[in-house]
């Protein structure tokens, strides 16, 4: 394999050179000691190393699968495919996902019924702004209107529990560095998946913010202060056909042009995981790869690989947060099977959003910006303006 120092995933804008300081107005210490300094579950050194010094043999292979932007009626039926409730682990409960949510034209009954089904709800921002210098300035009062304010609308409009919100994917994984990571631990959040890596590819595991990081920063800004037990979830790149990485599945090269295309493109990246210590292997993307309606074997290629992985009986296909889960308190596969992992059992959730309200707003009740109508689909009464940036619940 070839070794490229940078995934140019994004275009790339002027130099961010200021760092905000907030909540941890502190330097990373230099050294991270796994044995005294940072000890699991609260703290763990960013390492290539097997959580809790486990053998290899005896712990799971975790699978994610993550989704980007809002669930609405093109990509819902999509997820209630790939989510049928039979595919499942080998504790014998049905497999999950995450869902990075975006608000505009976001569907928020279905995203309550994705809930129910023992998904995870993370956070995308509100607006998404195409612009990726907004992101890569952005100060942390503005962080706050496109993190907290998100949260707001979540918890209310599709009826979730704040505590069950802690992930956070920042738009186009432009990151924001400190001023990001400052808000999203005062915010509550567990974790932030949105930082692209290769240095270590395939064996980087997810590592708290504590010291300094053996990762790469593809996309500056990197965090450069002490975060305490704030999670980083990094992207291990995947490796396409042409040999170049990418970090999103959808983006890599060459586009497949089968079902086989896609499945091979799946399978070699797992493998690399899998036979290399098993550190946790993403398949990040967006629904509308899939839904390629030109390359149909797109989704067949993706349902198969799904189909074919299951078939290992160590690999356990879980939410981002049930990952983390097991990475603070790492067990063997038997320990596993006998539920050690709450997190990892079947859960029964009562269906909150029994009548579905739908919102129409002409352009006198949306933000001069939005230019135009919007609907929402809402758990609850319909506000009078469309929720956005400053007025998240549209009082």
């Amino acid at each position: 394999m070839k070794l490229f120092a940078i995934v140019l995933v994004i275009s790339l804008g002027l130099v961010f050179s200021a760092h905000s300081r907030g909540l941890n107005n502190k330097p990373r210490l230099e050294t991270c000691d796994p044995n005294s300094n940072c000890v699991l579950p609260d703290c763990l050194c960013a390492n290539i190393e097997i959580p809790g010094g486990l053998q290899e043999t005896k712990i799971p292979q975790l699978v994610f699968l993550t989704f980007d932007d809002g669930i609405t009626v093109g990509n819902y039926p999509l997820y209630q495919q790939i989510f049928d409730g039979k595919r499942k682990n080998p504790n014998g409960v049905p497999i999950s996902g995450t869902f990075f949510v975006t608000h505009e034209y976001n569907d928020y009954n279905m995203t309550h019924q994705l809930y129910r089904q023992g998904h995870e709800i993370a956070l995308h921002s509100i607006t998404h702004k195409s612009d990726v210098n907004y992101w890569k300035t952005l100060n942390e009062t503005m962080w706050k209107l496109e993190v907290e304010e998100q949260k707001a609308q979540m918890v209310r409009f599709a009826k979730i529990p704040e505590e069950k919100i802690v992930g956070f994917r920042s738009p186009f994984l432009q990151g924001g560095g400190d001023p990001m990571y400052n808000v999203l631990q005062g915010a509550g959040f567990k974790y932030e998946s949105s930082r692209p890596s290769w240095r270590f590819r395939p064996v980087l595991w997810p590592y708290t913010a504590d010291f300094q990081t053996i990762q790469d920063c593809q996309i500056e800004p990197c965090p450069v202060e002490a975060h305490p037990g704030f999670w980083v979830h990094p992207l291990v790149d995947y490796l396409g056909g042409n040999d170049s990485p990418c970090a999103f599945v959808d983006t890599c090269l060459p586009t497949p042009e089968s079902a086989d295309d896609t499945y091979n493109l799946l399978r070699d990246n797992f493998d690399d995981h899998y036979n290399s210590g098993k550190a946790p292997f993403g398949v990040y993307t967006h629904a509308a790869w899939i839904l390629n309606e030109e390359k149909p074997f797109i989704k067949t290629g993706y349902l198969k690989f799904i189909d074919e992985i299951l078939k290992l009986k160590d690999v356990y296909i879980v939410s981002v947060s049930q990952g983390l889960d097991w990475i603070q308190n790492p067990v063997n596969l038997t320990e596993l099977e006998n539920g050690a992992i709450d997190s990892w059992q079947s859960q029964t959730i009562p269906n909150g959003c029994n009548f579905v309200f739908n919102c129409n707003y002409n352009s006198s009740q949306t933000p001069p910006e939005l230019s135009g109508e919007r609907l929402m689909n809402s758990c609850v009464l319909c506000p009078k303006n469309y929720p956005w940036l400053g007025n998240p619940l549209g009082n």
